[in-house]
C-alpha cells in the first residue's frame, strides 16, 4: 500500500517499533507475575510484569506489592508503557533510522531513561546519519547500577562482544542496518518529513482487437 502522508508513514513505523519491543524487551526485563519491591534502586519501590512501575500509572490505579498479573495482562502493560519512552526519544532524533535501530534505543530508554538516551553517543551518531557507529556506541554505555558494573547491563548493551549469546541492543540495532534497505520504511522522527511512496503505474490494457490482430498475424 502506498504511503502518501507523514502521519501514515510515522504511525506505521511507530507501530512496527512497538511490535519489535514487545518481543525484545521482555528478554531483558524478565517477567514478574507478582508485584514486588524493586531492588535495583530506580526510585519506584514496586515493580511487576516486564519492569513496570507505578510511574506508569495514575494515582487511582497504583499497584501494591503482592498484586498478581497474567501473561496477557503483562504483555498489555508493556504495550501501554512503551509509547512513554518512544515519544521523547523520537523528539530528540533528527534523522531517519531503521525500525530495529529505533527499537534498540527505545529499549535503552526503557532501561535507563529517555533523557540519558537523548544525550548519548548513540543518538549523536544517529542524528549525524552514522547509524552503524550509533549501534556500536551501545558497547559500554550505562553498564553500572548502584555504583557497580552489572554483567546484565553489559549483556543487554552488547553481549555478543562479551560472550553472551542473547540478542543485545547493539545486535538488534545492527540487524536494522543490515536488513532494512528500503529507507522509505524506516522510522522518521517528527522533525523529518518521510518520502512519499507512490504506487507503480498500471500497464495499459491491451484491447481485444489488438490481441486478435497479434494472434492472426503471429505477433509475440
Amino acid at each position: 500500500m502506498a504511503v502518501t502522508t507523514k502521519q501514515k508513514a510515522s504511525g506505521g513505523a511507530a507501530a512496527a517499533v512497538l511490535a519489535t519491543l514487545v518481543v525484545f524487551t521482555p528478554t531483558w526485563e524478565g517477567t514478574d507475575y507478582v508485584a514486588k519491591p524493586d531492588r535495583v534502586g530506580t526510585g519506584h519501590p514496586i515493580t511487576w510484569c516486564h519492569g513496570q512501575t507505578n510511574a506508569d500509572r495514575d494515582a487511582a490505579h497504583q499497584v501494591k506489592s503482592g498484586q498478581r498479573f497474567t501473561k496477557q495482562e503483562c504483555d498489555a502493560e508493556l504495550e501501554k508503557s512503551l509509547p512513554a519512552y518512544l515519544n521523547p526519544v523520537a523528539k530528540c532524533l533528527k534523522a531517519p533510522v531503521p525500525i530495529k535501530s529505533m527499537a534498540s534505543i527505545v529499549d535503552a530508554a526503557y532501561n535507563a531513561g529517555p533523557a540519558r538516551v537523548c544525550s548519548s553517543a548513540m543518538m549523536k551518531h544517529f542524528n549525524a546519519g552514522e547509524i552503524t557507529a550509533g549501534c556500536n556506541a551501545f558497547d559500554g554505555w550505562i553498564v553500572r547500577g548502584n555504583g557497580n558494573v552489572l554483567p546484565g547491563l553489559i549483556a543487554r548493551r552488547s553481549g555478543e562482544l562479551h560472550g553472551d549469546k542473547r540478542k543485545s541492543e547493539r545486535a538488534l540495532c545492527l540487524e536494522g542496518v543490515k536488513e532494512e534497505t528500503d529507507k522509505s520504511k524506516w522510522f522518521y522522527p517528527p522533525s523529518v518529513t518521510p518520502p512519499v511512496v507512490k504506487p507503480a503505474p498500471k500497464a495499459n490494457p491491451v484491447s481485444i482487437w489488438v490481441r486478435l490482430y497479434n494472434y492472426f498475424h503471429g505477433a509475440k
